[in-house]
């Protein structure tokens, strides 16, 4: 406990447990109590023993460093989402993980940064690797934004297909069937617009009580329909919800 109390800052939410026995040690120097303590991280007991006073002592920590403690498996740690589920940031630098697989026991951290420079499994890094780093680190923490101080490498799929210089010509035609309609379709589109932008109840009244899409479809023309002379255009309303 006076370990845990020497090593967290409650103001920045900070567990500072890197070289985790020269920490003991220099405590074991001032207080001679502390002076059998032995650290051993791949302990179970030990490790379950220290996350139950980090719970007790700051159960609020946000970010917790565990580097440089020859640290090889992480199975001691198995309980720490349990016992100290506030944590977001990880830092496991310069230890002896040699798998993304150790990292299984740290889920389900909902991890915001994890930082694992300095440890074998990074050895060989080449570019395509690193992908296959990030890609396992963000496979077991998908919310992961920052992993060893960058963003995560992410594959990207690019299609060869030739981009045309040039666009298209522009069709001068007027979309609409009959010129006489430009006018008042547009004069409609700026004023329901400026309506919607301004005063939206001012457009229920347009509007089925339970509508959740309105149509106005116009009927063909009887001489069209016919086949014969006269006639003229009727409006078919359809307003309602979709099916």
């Amino acid at each position: 406990r006076e370990v845990v109390r020497g090593v967290y800052d409650p103001a920045s939410k900070v567990l500072m447990c890197d070289s985790l026995a020269r920490r003991a040690g220099e405590a074991a120097s001032v207080n001679p109590e502390l002076a059998g303590l032995r650290v051993n991280l791949a302990d179970v007991k030990f490790v379950n023993s220290l996350l139950h006073c980090v719970k007790e002592l700051a159960a609020e920590v946000t970010t917790l460093c565990l580097d440089s403690n020859d640290i090889a498996t992480l199975q001691p740690f198995r309980n720490l989402a349990t016992l100290c589920p506030a944590i977001r940031n990880v830092s496991l630098a310069n230890n002896q993980i040699k798998a993304t697989e150790e990292l299984r026991f740290l889920q389900p951290l909902a991890l915001r940064e994890l930082r694992l420079a300095g440890n074998p499994l990074l050895a060989a890094g080449p570019a395509a690797d690193k992908l296959k780093y990030h890609q396992a680190v963000r496979g077991l923490f998908p919310s992961v934004e920052i992993i060893d101080g960058e963003e995560p490498r992410s594959l990207k799929i690019v299609f060869d297909i030739p981009t045309p210089n040039l666009l298209p010509p522009v069709n001068p035609a007027s979309f609409f069937e009959q010129p006489a309609l430009k006018e008042p379709i547009g004069r409609f589109i700026n004023m329901y617009f400026a309506a919607f932008d301004s005063n939206r109840q001012s457009l229920l009244p347009a509007y089925a009580e339970n509508c959740y899409f309105s149509l106005t479809v116009p009927a063909r023309p009887k001489r069209e329909a016919d086949g014969g002379a006269g006639g003229g255009a009727r409006g078919a309303g359809l307003e309602g919800p979709l099916s």
